[in-house]
């Protein structure tokens, strides 16, 4: 598309503007509901997984990533608890013992 003076052409084998975008905009294929729904889902998993591992971090120091791998495969209701149980944790013990008993 290029413009000449007042008018907008496009040099798609002679098709005017309209039709192109018309084509174009039926062509392209919106994302279904449940699809969308589930890359949601999976952002708010994975941003839920990244904001447990940084308090565990500040509150433990450093984690291995042996241990940053096993925290993010939990599933999200997991994480949810993790979130809670680390505010008692005292050391880096407390976390081995959780990931052992929750796996």
């Amino acid at each position: 598309m290029f413009f000449t003076g007042n008018r907008l052409r496009c040099a798609a084998a002679g098709r005017s503007v309209g039709n192109v975008v018309a084509s174009f905009f039926f062509s392209y294929q919106w994302p279904d509901e449940e699809g969308l729904h589930q890359g949601l889902e999976k952002g708010r998993h994975a941003g839920e997984a990244e904001l447990v591992l940084r308090l565990l971090a500040r509150r433990l120091g450093a984690l291995s990533v042996a241990q940053q791998k096993s925290i993010r495969k939990l599933p999200p209701s997991k994480i949810e608890e993790l979130g809670e149980a680390l505010l008692d944790f005292s050391s880096r013990d407390d976390l081995v013992r959780w990931l052992r008993a929750n796996k």
